[in-house]
């Protein structure tokens, strides 16, 4: 997986190394907005491929 994240925003991209020779084999991507309170990230999912994972907070 890779994660990008600059000042406003973050991005990320989760390919299948497998080449889909593994049951778990997946591909995803998403990202939208950030915020850091206190040391703490939290990162507030704005889009991804798996839309139902949108509009949460992680």
């Amino acid at each position: 997986m890779i994660k990008i994240i600059n000042n406003t925003c973050f991005a990320f991209l989760k390919h299948d190394l497998t080449k889909g020779k593994d049951s778990s084999a997946a591909c995803s991507s998403g990202g939208g907005s950030y915020t850091i309170t206190n040391s703490l990230y939290t990162g507030h999912l704005e889009y991804c491929s798996d839309q139902k994972w949108e509009g949460n907070n992680f």
